[in-house]
């Protein structure tokens, strides 16, 4: 019910821009739902302005060094890889990557999932070297912290297994896939 939810979620920024004014950090976070929601086609420049904006306001309330801020680049790395801007895409997942590990530390569990979307960026643009080896950073920081049998790096090692076969490596690939089962 995606229009049920981009609806309700422009009541609530009208609401909060009324009550908060446009620069509050609340109106930030519904601006940037509100961009997860317009991710469709034929509202994909809207979602970007609208991720734009967010990411703006909460540098301006928090300064560059903040978790916030990483959640707002994160979404917004999200909407231009959808929207073809893999290469600012990028450049926008290395920013959070670096900030949420000077916040952090290097073994936090949240870098894995940026790592793995900068890998899933990387790979969009065609740089499959670079991205198997952030896909496996990504693995390793999961693994230390679940252990290697937990459930949720399945889908990690598939992704592995498929840049792998992306670049030919099939023995490699198959090794990436027996650790997925």
């Amino acid at each position: 019910k995606r229009a049920e939810a981009e609806a309700l979620s422009r009541e609530e920024l009208a609401l909060r821009r009324e009550l908060l004014g446009d620069e509050h950090p609340d109106v930030a976070a519904t601006l940037q739902d509100l961009s997860q929601f317009l991710r469709a086609p034929g509202k994909m420049v809207e979602s970007e302005a609208t991720a734009r904006e967010a990411l703006a306001i909460r540098r301006k309330a928090f300064g560059n060094e903040h978790l916030d801020i990483g959640h707002s680049i994160h979404c917004l790395a999200w909407v231009l890889n959808q929207n073809g801007k893999r290469a600012e895409a990028e450049a926008l997942s290395r920013e959070e990557l670096a900030l949420r590990r000077k916040l952090l530390g290097n073994e936090h569990p949240d870098i894995a999932f940026t790592l793995q979307d900068l890998s899933l960026f990387l790979r969009d643009q065609g740089k499959l070297a670079e991205a198997e080896t952030t896909q496996r950073e990504a693995v390793a920081i999961r693994t230390k912290h679940l252990g290697k049998e937990h459930p949720d790096l399945r889908h990690m090692f598939h992704f592995l297994s498929e840049l792998l076969l992306g670049q030919q490596r099939l023995a490699e690939a198959e090794a990436a896939v027996r650790e997925e089962l």
